[in-house]
């Protein structure tokens, strides 16, 4: 499918209509670098009062089970970043999201992206 079939220009029904948009694979690497962080920290500290800390498997874990959790979440919005739209506006979305959206009476598609 060419990249211009997958967009449709759409006219917003409603009020306003605003979202977070889907992180980026980058943004997600950096979330879990960021908690791969924190608990070497934590674990760093704790070593320096005698105490346990995590060892490197068990933080790779728990690393793994945020990737997993944030794996069941569906990433459809077609936005990449934050959006945000009001009754009157005329926009350019994914195709899916756009017939979803019309479904819901969010919006009417006016036409295929050219």
């Amino acid at each position: 499918m060419k990249p211009e079939q997958t967009k449709k220009r759409v006219k917003i029904l409603v009020a306003s209509i605003a979202g977070t948009g889907d992180p980026s694979a980058a943004e997600l690497e950096k979330k879990y670098s960021e908690i791969r962080r924190q608990y070497e920290a934590a674990s760093d500290t704790a070593k320096k009062f005698g105490r346990p800390g995590r060892s490197p498997e068990e933080i790779e874990r728990l690393v793994q089970a945020e990737r997993d959790k944030d794996a069941q979440i569906p990433r459809v919005s077609g936005f990449t970043a934050p959006f945000a739209f009001r009754k009157g506006e005329e926009v350019l979305i994914d195709a899916e999201l756009a017939a979803k959206w019309e479904a819901s009476g969010i919006c009417q598609i006016l036409e295929k992206a050219a």
